[in-house]
């Protein structure tokens, strides 16, 4: 089966090599577990580790927020674009 890496080489390892090639993945979980940080770092490294466009979609955070989390991780999103 194809596996579609997110760069994060613990989760990889976990996941047996990343994600299934062609699945959604729902995150979910309560506030300040990580979901947020965990998308966003998966967008990151397939921007610039594996020349992938992305898209994270929200029904709670304002660009804004996303901007200064990602920013927090040293995650400067208006230069990826």
């Amino acid at each position: 089966m194809d596996r579609v890496k997110t760069g994060i080489a613990q989760l990889d390892h976990m996941l047996g090599g990343g994600f299934l090639a062609g699945d959604a993945v729902l995150v979910m979980g309560g506030a300040g577990t990580g979901k947020t940080t965990l998308g966003l770092q998966y967008l990151v490294n397939g921007a610039t580790e594996f020349g992938e466009n992305g898209i994270y979609v929200t029904f709670e955070q304002m660009p804004d927020q996303l901007y200064r989390d990602a920013m927090n991780f040293g995650w400067d999103f208006c230069s990826l674009a």
